[in-house]
């Protein structure tokens, strides 16, 4: 037998670097401890708004199924909700079902977005950044409970780092793909543009070449990042608009009612007031 037929070809296999596998094992070791608690310990049942968004994914995946369509929630965006139907479709519907599809995929989602903002801030920032978010009171406690914050939380790290990306609306693949995730945060939740505004206007003032003297504010002429906007508001109206757009004046009342009489009610601070915003 010669050399060439003795010799074995080994595969050529990437292994990660330590702070990517530090990601991995924190991530695996998160959803490890949802699905033992879900699926092996006694878990309370779901109320108040998680389990409204549970009946809200059953009713939209017996919609799909049944072709009895549509039923749509007036006051909370479906993205949450939508979420565990492949899941359903696989596994059956039960609240655990729907609480660790739906959770699980936001923290996927969230770390792989913490870890591409690696680029930005190092990877120590991100493995610390990650370890501190997945060991949060909040998100250990929601975790387990049919809740639309990590999803929330995943869109908006991965809109940040797409608008970073986008280098001031001048490359058109991440100004879409930005779009398309902040349509996706508005499906999320409604607050979603609350925690990109700053990141959206710093990227637009990049594009416009935004610069103050004095008084005097001075924009740049840039065709390009007019058509890039252009395109980013025609995406994210497409993703989120059919939703936002029929339900919006039934929203706007729900929600003032809601921030103001209804929480009153449950004991909840008046809104605009300085309890309300140390809440």
């Amino acid at each position: 037998m010669n050399q060439s037929e003795g010799t074995r070809v080994r595969p050529n296999i990437k292994v990660p670097d330590r702070y990517t596998g530090i990601l991995i094992l924190v991530t695996v070791g998160l959803i490890i401890v949802m699905a033992y608690k879900l699926f092996l310990q006694d878990t309370p049942p779901l109320i108040w708004d998680a389990a409204t968004h549970f009946t809200d994914s059953v009713r939209y995946y017996f919609a799909i199924v049944q072709f009895n369509l549509p039923y749509i929630n007036r006051y909370w965006p479906p993205l949450g909700s939508l979420f565990p139907l492949p899941a359903y479709a696989i596994f059956g519907v039960s609240p655990q079902i729907g609480t660790f599809a739906e959770n699980g995929l936001s923290i996927v989602i969230l770390v792989f977005a913490l870890y591409k903002l690696s680029k930005y801030f190092g990877k120590i920032a991100a493995v610390a950044s990650t370890f501190i978010v997945l060991t949060a009171p909040i998100i250990l406690d929601q975790s387990i409970t049919f809740m639309i914050d990590i999803l929330l939380t995943a869109t908006v790290m991965m809109t940040w780092y797409l608008l970073m990306e986008s280098k001031g609306l001048s490359r058109r693949k991440y100004t879409v793909l930005e779009a398309v995730f902040f349509g996706l945060g508005l499906l999320a939740k409604w607050t979603f543009v609350l925690f990109v505004l700053v990141v959206l206007l710093y990227e637009l003032a990049i594009a416009f070449g935004l610069e103050a003297k004095g008084h005097m504010v001075k924009l740049k002429h840039n065709m390009k990042a007019v058509e890039n906007l252009a395109l980013f508001e025609i995406v994210a109206t497409f993703v989120a608009g059919w939703w936002y757009i029929p339900n919006l004046k039934i929203l706007l009342n729900l929600v003032l009612y809601n921030s103001s009489v209804s929480g009153a009610i449950e004991g909840d601070p008046p809104v605009f007031t300085v309890q309300s915003t140390l809440y």
